[in-house]
């Protein structure tokens, strides 16, 4: 996965990202698609919590990567449905994402403006998105 996750985003912060929580965080979802016995893509949802609400039921979506010569091929649209459903199926109310805000919306996902400038993220071009993926969210 960091090979992938490295080869896709400009920083190695992404790859970063996925060895740590793959060791530190057990995500409940990790995804990956595959071509000729190639992984292509991956996305990882993992526990989150919000700030004075530590009950909640909350994924976060990071990262999601599809190799260049891969994309618009709906290999990043079927990680993040089918990371959607699992979440769903296990219960949780709610996904986050940081991530470009013309690509979220078609799953679901909307603007978290204020819990945007709460986490002080300086990203360009991307905004952080919530989705709610059951009818009410639930505490663990």
């Amino acid at each position: 996965m960091h090979a992938l996750n490295a080869s896709v985003f400009e920083s190695p912060a992404e790859a970063n990202l996925v060895d740590t929580l793959q060791k530190q965080a057990h995500p409940v979802v990790s995804l990956v698609a595959e071509n000729n016995d190639t992984v292509v893509g991956h996305t990882m949802l993992s526990p989150v919590s919000l700030s004075g609400h530590p009950g909640l039921n909350i994924m976060g979506l990071a990262p999601m990567a599809v190799a260049p010569a891969h994309q618009n091929k709906v290999i990043g649209s079927a990680l993040v449905r089918t990371g959607l459903e699992r979440c769903k199926e296990l219960g949780y109310g709610a996904v986050v994402v940081l991530g470009h805000p013309g690509y979220y919306p078609r799953f679901g996902f909307f603007a978290l403006s204020t819990l945007w400038y709460r986490l002080r993220i300086r990203r360009a071009g991307r905004s952080v998105h919530g989705c709610r993926v059951t009818t009410g969210l639930s505490s663990r």
